[in-house]
């Protein structure tokens, strides 16, 4: 299943491109990593990662733990529930995690980045990253830019990409902590990367759940950073190489413990490398 999924996302990437719809003003380029992933492998000159240990519940602000970084990221999280991981989330199986309190109830993360001199020079945010667990058909983030939405993403898109759950040969479907392995099997977890290849970037991300069961938007990790050179590859030439980047592990909370033999499968992905490409707004 992953490589034959992986062989259509790579001529995809290389063919024909479907327009992007008016709700993605901005194109984005959108990384998945391996089963089992809790971080980013990226390349970053600059990195931090919100993994919400002791955090509380409503409003607060955090710098992802860049303050002695040349370059401070700053995001205020506003009317977020902090949870202990359970099935549901909590990278590891351990900590804390972020979710939504319920449908349409949203929250939101306002960002913002300067330089870590006198000068306090503004830069644009265009990476944001997460651990996304359990995926309903309500989940949805927004990316804006002064107040406009800039591009959206939702479950079709993640499904589209990891596969449909449950199916016990999709390694994305189910917890991976290894005590709650079998919790959760009818929902993929995966982390995100979101590239936005606009150069103005974004200032806000809100995850929301419209569904009206119960559900909520769960997800843990929350990474910013600055790309080495500041560029993406190309969708060509990523395709070329396997639909990838090869990158250098950058720090996050507690990567799962995973069997030998779901090692293996996650490395079938793509074959050459471990990580699926897809640009935003293009399907066959």
């Amino acid at each position: 299943m992953f490589v034959t999924r992986c062989a259509v996302v790579a001529a995809f990437a290389i063919g024909s491109f479907l327009p992007v719809s008016a709700a993605r003003a901005d194109s984005f380029n959108v990384v998945y990593e391996s089963p089992g992933v809790h971080g980013s492998f990226a390349r970053f000159d600059y990195v931090g990662v919100e993994d919400f240990s002791g955090r509380s519940s409503g409003n607060f602000t955090t710098d992802f733990g860049t303050s002695a970084q040349p370059i401070r990221i700053t995001g205020t999280y506003t009317n977020v529930t902090i949870l202990n991981a359970n099935r549901f989330g909590g990278a590891g199986g351990a900590g804390q995690f972020a979710s939504t309190a319920s449908a349409h109830l949203a929250y939101a993360v306002s960002l913002s980045a300067v330089t870590n001199d006198a000068a306090q020079t503004s830069l644009p945010i265009t990476y944001f990253g997460f651990w996304l667990s359990a995926l309903d058909l309500g989940n949805q983030v927004h990316f804006y830019r002064g107040g406009s939405p800039v591009f959206s993403y939702g479950p079709a898109d993640v499904s589209f990409v990891v596969g449909a759950c449950p199916n016990a040969a999709n390694l994305y479907c189910d917890n991976p902590a290894r005590a709650l392995l079998g919790h959760d099997a009818t929902e993929p977890f995966v982390f995100v990367n979101f590239h936005d290849t606009n150069p103005l970037g974004f200032d806000q991300v809100v995850f929301d759940e419209t569904l009206y069961n119960g559900a909520q938007y769960e997800s843990d990790n929350h990474t910013v950073g600055f790309h080495q050179s500041r560029v993406v590859p190309e969708p060509s030439s990523l395709a070329i190489l396997g639909v990838a980047l090869a990158g250098v592990a950058i720090p996050f909370r507690r990567r799962a413990a995973r069997a030998a033999a779901s090692l293996s499968a996650a490395h079938i992905i793509g074959t050459t490398t471990d990580r699926l490409f897809v640009p935003s707004g293009h399907r066959p």
